[in-house]
């Protein structure tokens, strides 16, 4: 045998044993994806009675609310609202939208890529997928393409451009719902404040002017967390990390609650999404939590 069919035949085998994932082909593909939903088309499904009822129980999203969604660290805020998000997008085909201050727009977007696909999530993000994966990924390209899903990255800025930012991704997509993903709101000091205040009610009545819900992630405080104490695992509105007069502002809560956080019992998937009024009268909701496919299940 020549040396040059022996090379040709070397290539060859190893060719075979190359695993079915070509890795910049795929990581260019979901930047492009990405981009081509940031800059999608406005919403062709108007909504006649100005509310979305989801597919969690007793939660409709009325145009003009704003809900602080809010749990403590690691319980999976940005998952719930990337499930939600995208189940309003692609079930009720309702425009909608995230901007996440934290996280950029391929961190989102893996996540709901990860629970239509059901993908685990890691392979997403370290761009690397086994041959059965591509046939879920194809399934959660197709059922994603052409929905009315928007998400960008909201930098931090001081808080008259953030807000500018905001209503200008809300009437330039027609958003009936948007989603703000970690959004620093715990200050302190009475002058900073004072600014959160201001900028809580301005934003609140852009969302009215516009017919758009807001959901906006906060944490609970960070002593609760560090707390060992039980009564302080659960999340709670007074608990909050900011100050009551913004509290006020809201037309509704959303807690979410894992005994398994405090417990690191990873076999403990059981999750409580807790909805609560402005006058204290809780809902809660039994469902389980994935977090390796980013979904809270038979939430959605």
């Amino acid at each position: 045998m020549s040396t040059e069919n022996h090379q040709q035949n070397r290539t060859k085998t190893e060719e075979e044993k190359t695993p079915v994932s070509n890795n910049d082909h795929l990581r260019e593909n979901l930047k492009q994806f990405v981009d081509i939903i940031t800059t999608r088309y406005v919403n062709p499904f108007p909504l006649e009675d100005e509310s979305i009822e989801t597919h969690i129980s007793g939660l409709i999203l009325n145009s003009g609310e704003l809900f602080f969604l809010s749990s403590h660290q690691l319980v999976g805020k940005t998952v719930f609202v990337t499930n939600l998000i995208s189940d309003i997008a692609i079930r009720k085909q309702q425009s909608a939208g995230i901007l996440s201050v934290k996280n950029d727009t391929h961190y989102v977007m893996s996540n709901i890529m990860s629970s239509i696909s059901h993908i685990n999530r890691h392979k997403f993000r370290n761009v690397f997928f086994d041959a059965s994966d591509w046939e879920n990924f194809t399934y959660a390209i197709k059922r994603i393409n052409g929905k009315p899903l928007y998400i960008e990255h909201l930098p931090l800025d001081n808080l008259s451009r953030m807000l500018e930012k905001i209503e200008a991704f809300i009437t330039t997509h027609q958003l009936k719902v948007l989603a703000i993903d970690d959004f620093p709101v715990g200050a302190h000091n009475s002058h900073k404040a004072q600014e959160f205040v201001e900028f809580f009610s301005h934003l609140k009545q852009v969302a009215i002017n516009n017919g758009c819900c807001l959901l906006i992630t906060v944490n609970q405080e960070r002593h609760c967390f560090e707390c060992p104490d039980n009564e302080y695992r659960r999340p709670s509105v007074k608990r909050l990390a900011m100050s009551e007069e913004i509290r006020s502002l809201a037309n509704r809560f959303i807690l979410i609650h894992r005994d398994c956080v405090f417990d690191l019992d990873k076999n403990n998937r059981d999750a409580d999404i807790i909805l609560v009024t402005q006058e204290d009268v809780e809902t809660t909701i039994k469902t389980r939590f994935f977090g390796e496919c980013s979904e809270f299940l038979n939430a959605f």
